[in-house]
């Protein structure tokens, strides 16, 4: 993505020609701002593996509101 300022990560898109195979990892983000009610971020790593993606993030599910 562009705001790492830097070459050595890379955003995966619809039209990628980048292969995806067993052994990878991935850190996948999503975010909500500007929503009136806070902002609210996702962020998970999962390894890619033969029988599809493994989470190993060990953060529990669920709302951490930060002081």
């Amino acid at each position: 993505p562009a705001w790492t300022g830097g070459p050595r990560v890379t955003g995966l898109r619809h039209d990628s020609d980048r292969e995806m195979r067993e052994g990878m990892t991935f850190h996948l983000m999503s975010w909500f701002t500007e929503t009136g009610r806070g902002n609210y971020f996702i962020s998970n790593t999962v390894l890619l593996g033969a029988d599809g993606a493994e989470v190993l993030t060990t953060t529990p599910y669920g709302p951490h509101i930060a002081p």
